[in-house]
């Protein structure tokens, strides 16, 4: 019998256990309609492999402020180091040498610098690992001299004040410069002098020459106009090049080899686009296009290993111990012990070929 005023018993479970199907139906479609929302946003928010750029930690790449440099310029304003998934803070160096000195001191872990220093830090006993060359040039680095102090050829800058940075390529190619002209570097008075001062000093008569690379030479030609005259030797030809110490490199290949792949990159898009790559060197060097222009055909980049490099470092070497640039006790380093082949072998085996 039903209870009065209600429905019968059985019409009330019926009902109850309709309800329950509903719940459970109504769950389970709010729970597929999770399953596909959350599968679709997957699907969004997540790259293939191949598009996926894992950042890697911080790095500190010290940067000449040389022509030199144009493979790591390149590299940074057109994005091939982040790329790459490397996180590279550029710092700014006057010279090579000063850059290289900040690597040694472990305030940056690369380096653009030119053979030179590096030959005097491999006689001083200091470690480090070439990775790889990445700019040659045999016009780059020049002397420029002042006509109206009376040096109308190079023999005439006997007995006179000429600068050069120490410790640079600059300096090697004034000794050979000063050789080959019957001269040596005690027949002139040298001032040590950083290259933008150089410029400066020549055109106040403070110096009557300077051996550096460019662009300061063109920045003092500029000036001085008919006053001054640009020598330079074709028996020299200066190899820029990228350095790691050597521990970092045993603990991190992987980064090289990022690195090396972003300079690859930089080295493709220089020789597809000329104009703009001549346009961001001269844009981040401060210099007038057509200055860098002008400058541009002497220079070859690539990114190699090659022997042109050990006997470069070889035959400076030679140079620094007979002129006593070094303690006495220096000896000829191998310098096959500072190259890092690995790396660049792993990505273009025919590009390293010591």
């Amino acid at each position: 019998m039903p209870k009065r005023g209600g429905l019968p018993t059985n019409i009330l479970k019926l009902n109850k256990l309709r309800n329950n199907k509903m719940n459970k139906k109504y769950l389970l479609m709010i729970i597929i309609l999770i399953l596909v929302v959350s599968a679709s946003l997957l699907f969004i928010n997540v790259k293939s492999p191949t598009d996926a750029v894992v950042m890697e930690k911080h790095y500190i790449l010290a940067q000449s402020m040389a022509p030199g440099s144009t493979p790591t310029i390149i590299a940074n304003k057109k994005g091939f180091f982040a790329k790459e998934g490397l996180d590279i803070e550029v710092k700014p160096f006057t010279s090579g040498k000063l850059a290289f000195d900040a690597l040694l001191g472990e305030n940056a872990d690369f380096a653009t610098v030119a053979e030179t220093p590096l030959v005097y830090a491999s006689l001083n006993g200091q470690e480090f690992y070439i990775i790889t060359t990445m700019t040659y040039s045999n016009s780059n680095t020049k002397v420029i001299v002042r006509k109206d102090r009376g040096i109308l050829n190079p023999k005439d800058l006997k007995g006179k004040k000429v600068s050069t940075f120490l410790g640079s390529n600059a300096e090697f190619l004034m000794s050979e410069f000063l050789n080959r002209n019957g001269l040596t570097t005690n027949d002139v008075k040298i001032v040590n002098l950083r290259p933008p001062e150089m410029p400066t000093a020549l055109i106040n008569g403070d110096i009557d020459a300077f051996f550096v690379w460019e662009p300061h030479v063109y920045n003092a030609k500029k000036e001085l106009g008919d006053k001054a005259e640009i020598y330079q030797g074709d028996f020299y030809t200066e190899t820029f090049n990228i350095v790691v110490r050597k521990d970092f490199a045993e603990v991190n290949p992987k980064t090289i080899e990022k690195f090396i792949r972003a300079l690859i990159s930089s080295e493709d898009y220089i020789k597809n686009n000329h104009d703009e790559s001549v346009r961001i060197v001269a844009d981040y060097l401060t210099v007038d296009s057509t200055v860098l222009e002008n400058i541009w055909q002497g220079f070859s980049f690539k990114i190699v290993l090659d022997s042109f490099l050990l006997d470069s470092l070889n035959n400076q070497a030679k140079w620094a111990i007979k002129n006593e640039k070094v303690p006495k006790e220096s000896k000829l380093p191998n310098y096959k012990d500072f190259i890092y082949k690995l790396a660049l072998k792993k990505i273009n085996k025919k590009a390293v070929t010591i």
